[in-house]
């Protein structure tokens, strides 16, 4: 195995040559040196084999230009070198810029389809959270620590030796916090909608209420009014991916890392592990955020939120070995908690605080099986697809048939996507007569049967669960391309 030697690509950032969040990379045929995407300050940089940056390609015009609203994020490269053609995919705005790598330009930027699918809320909203001209230097963004609108499984101590007291008020109750909060991990931004007041500490009352760190944290200005409520209505669309854990059907499987989720479910739902106290106590949906109770016992440093746990699948395999191991899938830093120093739901369970579970082996195995299903509202169905072909469609079946049923149950949409008769059309499932309404006024309804017809006849169809309500513009809505704006990774 080689060695891997870290680089700066930003060893004296500023606003005009930050290279943030790079995202793809491709080199040159020369072997020279490589393009690097810089979706955080929409350009490309030109890096050499020793890492040093030595040019930059600006596709948003000046080089200091703060323009959210049209970012683009760069998110991929194609290079066709004997044409001196680079593409680059920009994932925010839905185009694609064209480089011209022998005048290091931008000569053309055309739209990836002929219609945006994208909702006017989201574009105006994105490009607050990846824009990293917002900072000072341009090397920082809000999703440099959310990452996709997710976390960076890190801790920063983000303490203010300056600071003052702060009080806050939840569930009837008065707490003064600290301004030195000590470390604490990158909490997700999906699922936010719910979930307010925000922090470890709720020491947040609403997501406006973080606009001062644009200033303090990232050493810009604060957004707008304005800016920051179009910021706020995107963040508050964002949604969380199917647990992975989960039965195809939505059910819970019936074992998982030596526990059974359903025993595990009922602990925690309906078992004391003291008199009086339940998970579900604190912990009150499933699914669901958790709830807004602060809490703060001998056990805890300081108040703290009880947090959600549709995303504790994402941080239950790390340990504190110090050694990579991948037999436990150590993927991080850090764990559980707040400060993430502990290891897995197992040893967090083990705490006296949690009384008779704490010695009960088979009820924390059980919990921690449960917790990694935990539902995040967005049923595994979504966003599962299978291809049918004259060979494949038998192999198919089952899948297709659960897919219905999970649309009848109104879990999730279902739609069809590819040719009939050779020309390309779009389907959706409607479960009340079993049949699939088609994108062409006067052709179909469909039945199952009959795509299958189509399919043994030489036809190409893929079946695809969606979210709930958005079936009939992602099936037969012919502008949309079949964008599923709702597992989207960038969204």
């Amino acid at each position: 195995m080689g060695t891997v030697t870290p680089v700066d690509l930003n060893p004296t950032p500023s606003l005009a040559t930050a290279i943030s969040q790079p995202t793809a990379a491709t080199f040159d045929p020369t072997g020279q040196f490589l393009y690097v995407a810089s979706f955080g300050t929409d350009r490309v940089a030109l890096v050499d084999t020793n890492g040093a940056v030595t040019s930059r390609i600006e596709l948003a015009g000046s080089p200091t230009l703060v323009d959210p609203r049209h970012k683009r994020g760069p998110r991929g490269l194609a290079l066709k070198g004997a044409s001196q053609r680079l593409y680059v995919l920009n994932r925010i705005s839905n185009t694609i810029s064209i480089v011209n790598t022998g005048q290091r330009k931008v000569i053309a930027e055309i739209p990836t389809g002929s219609f945006d699918p994208t909702p006017q809320g989201i574009r105006d909203g994105r490009g607050f959270l990846y824009d990293a001209r917002l900072s000072g230097n341009g090397s920082a963004a809000c999703a440099g620590c959310h990452v996709d609108a997710d976390m960076d499984m890190i801790a920063w101590d983000l303490g203010d030796p300056g600071g003052n007291m702060a009080t806050v008020v939840a569930g009837g109750q008065t707490f003064n916090l600290h301004p030195m909060k000590g470390p604490m991990t990158t909490q997700t931004l999906r699922g936010l909608s719910s979930l307010a007041p925000f922090h470890w500490r709720g020491d947040r009352a609403n997501f406006q209420a973080f606009n001062p760190a644009f200033g303090s944290l990232m050493a810009g200005t604060p957004l707008s009014d304005t800016d920051m409520q179009a910021y706020t209505d995107f963040v508050m669309t964002i949604r969380f991916m199917p647990n992975p854990y989960r039965n195809l059907n939505d059910t819970l499987p019936a074992s998982i890392q030596n526990g059974d989720p359903n025993a595990g479910f009922n602990t925690f739902h309906n078992e004391e592990y003291n008199p009086g106290n339940k998970c579900n106590n604190c912990h009150t949906a499933d699914p669901g955020p958790g709830s807004s109770l602060l809490i703060f016992d001998q056990n805890l440093p300081q108040p703290l939120k009880v947090p959600q746990l549709r995303n504790e699948y994402q941080k239950i395999f790390f340990t504190n070995s110090g050694v990579r191991d991948p037999s436990n899938q150590t993927i991080s830093g850090f764990g559980e908690m707040h400060d993430g120093v502990a290891y897995g739901l197992f040893v967090f369970l083990s705490n006296a605080r949690f009384g008779v579970f704490a010695n009960d082996p088979v009820r924390k195995r059980n919990l921690r099986a449960f917790v990694m299903c935990f539902d995040t509202g967005m049923p595994p169905a979504a966003g599962y697809t299978r291809t049918l072909t004259a060979a494949s469609a038998a192999a198919a079946a089952s899948d297709w048939s659960l897919l219905e049923s999970q649309a009848a149950a109104s879990k999730i949409d279902l739609v069809v996507k590819g040719t009939i008769g050779g020309a390309l059309h779009g389907l959706v499932f409607q479960p009340g007569s079993s049949n699939y309404l088609t994108d062409l006024p006067g052709v179909g309804p469909l039945t199952r049967a009959q795509l299958l017809g189509y399919v043994q006849a030489g036809d190409t169809l893929t079946v695809m669960g969606v979210p709930a309500g958005t079936g009939v513009r992602m099936g037969i809505d012919r502008n949309l391309n079949g964008v599923l704006d709702g597992l989207d990774p960038v969204h």
